[in-house]
């Protein structure tokens, strides 16, 4: 089985050298110093292709698409990438896997590095595939269930199994991955990965938006933030952590930031303590306390009394 690697600090270099591994792609870098390595494994039509590079900008060149059409079967397997496929603005994270035929990922955007990791083959193949709607040639699945995660989890260990291999044992590694790959495309459930970045239900507004209006739910969690969005826990977190963020500690900022209004709040002052932290979701007096007092450096009660001076002074 042919190997091949390439490794660059400069990315007119590396968009010469790679471009026989990924075909009519061209990297700008915004990244004050660039650096990129792909990893290719052929075998019968075959390719495991696995790329890591600095922060930038790749598009299709098709001034350089000479080759046949071929399926692409990615997986992200860390950082996070904005997509422009078939027109469409796509927004992926770690585990989340995209399948396309040649050209129509028209382009890619990703902030700070990036380890992803794509089987080709022939587009022969996408006989076996749905990818929904008629004429669409893209498919977004979500990490989270079970078959995108088993051919997440396949590729990540080929991509550090294969140098390591025979070349019979990586054969058939490969053609164990393009069946795995066409069961996903075939059985998986999407989780609601085709939807537009901007339209999508997993913006990280709209979960926003729907943390503000049930703050008052303790069992608000992650995972009940995702189901009611049809997305993974994990890509509520991917989606939260392009803000700097966790869904968690900012949960946490809403409740305490809401407490603080409503302990200041005259008009409220015959509302006991314990009930102004239950209206937000704190299950105890004791817990309201002490995350209270961790945010604000005073427990609510010192606080309210705080606000009550002040405002008589």
């Amino acid at each position: 089985m042919d190997h091949q690697v390439v490794r660059s600090t400069r990315h007119e270099e590396w968009n010469r050298r790679v471009r026989p591994l990924v075909g009519a792609y061209r990297t700008t870098t915004v990244a004050p110093e660039f650096w990129g390595e792909a990893r290719a494994w052929r075998h019968g039509g075959m390719q495991l292709l696995s790329v890591r590079s600095s922060a930038g900008h790749t598009s299709w060149d098709p001034r350089f698409d000479s080759g046949p059409q071929r399926l692409q079967v990615g997986v992200h397997l860390s950082g996070v990438s904005r997509l422009l496929v078939d027109g469409r603005e796509l927004t992926i994270g770690p585990g989340d896997v995209l399948a396309t035929l040649s050209g129509s990922l028209s382009h890619l955007e990703y902030p700070g590095p990036i380890h992803h990791t794509v089987l080709e083959v022939p587009s022969a193949h996408d006989h076996e595939v749905r990818f929904g709607a008629a004429g669409r040639r893209y498919r977004l699945l979500r990490a989270g269930s079970g078959l995108v995660d088993a051919y997440a989890g396949l590729l990540r260990q080929l991509v550090d199994a294969a140098p390591r291999m025979t070349p019979a044992a990586a054969r058939q590694a490969l053609t164990s991955a393009t069946g795995l790959a066409a069961a996903m495309l075939t059985l998986g459930d999407e989780r609601g990965g085709d939807c537009p970045s901007g339209r999508r239900s997993a913006d990280v507004t709209t979960l926003k938006d729907y943390i503000r209006t049930h703050l008052s739910d303790p069992d608000l969690s992650v995972a009940k933030i995702a189901r009611a969005h049809h997305i993974s826990p994990r890509y509520v977190q991917v989606l939260f952590a392009e803000q700097g963020e966790s869904a968690a500690a900012w949960t946490r900022q809403q409740r305490v930031a809401a407490a603080r209004r409503d302990l200041a709040d005259p008009g409220l002052t015959h509302v006991p303590v314990a009930r102004v932290g239950m209206r937000l979701g704190f299950r105890t007096a004791s817990h309201f306390g002490q995350v209270f007092r961790e945010a604000t450096g005073q427990s609510p009660n010192a606080f309210r009394a705080d606000q009550a001076r002040a405002g008589a002074a």
